[in-house]
């Protein structure tokens, strides 16, 4: 007995000395400028995500927001607006300040339809990934990303059931701890 606890005040103060990969957790807020690839304006959207350090350079995310983008064929009495709910997992891989971050996940592929004066708010699941590059300044994070969202239910979905949406955008973030 006198052996185990002579060894365990040995190992205490060379435990606290050793120092093991250390990673770098983060939760973020960012705002995003989308270009869609065609028939809609330019939209706008807001994402919160969490990074879980692995290693010294790279990060388990998890993302979720809302994109919106109104029809650019829009009057009185037709238009559409497609809403984008992602729910993403990935992997951000850290090279200095620059990183790269590829994304797959699901959500809800939807919007607003209006027609006559009379609208409908179809709504299925879909498969979202996208694929983001961008750079870190200390609390700050810009980059550049390509997401693409395509309906995952069949035709008795109604509207949008084998629909893709693409879209280029632009966003800055903050670091809120």
């Amino acid at each position: 007995m006198k052996r185990k606890i002579i060894f365990l005040f040995l190992l205490l103060p060379l435990s606290a000395t050793i120092k093991a990969q250390q990673g770098n957790n983060q939760m973020k807020i960012a705002a995003e400028v989308g270009f869609p690839s065609g028939g809609y304006h330019t939209g706008y959207g807001v994402f919160f995500k969490g990074l879980l350090g692995v290693g010294s350079s790279g990060q388990l995310t998890l993302t979720t927001g809302v994109s919106r983008f109104g029809s650019s064929g829009s009057n009185d009495v037709t238009g559409s607006v497609v809403r984008l709910i992602p729910f993403m997992a990935g992997y951000r891989q850290n090279i200095g300040k620059f990183y790269i971050e590829p994304q797959i996940g699901y959500g809800d592929f939807g919007g607003r339809i209006t027609m006559n004066g009379d609208y409908a708010r179809p709504s299925i699941a879909a498969f979202f990934w996208s694929a983001a590059t961008g750079f870190n300044f200390k609390r700050f994070d810009a980059g550049v990303k390509f997401q693409s969202a395509h309906g995952a239910e069949g035709s008795a979905a109604g509207t949008w059931h084998n629909s893709s949406f693409q879209y280029t955008a632009l966003y800055l973030g903050v670091n809120l701890f």
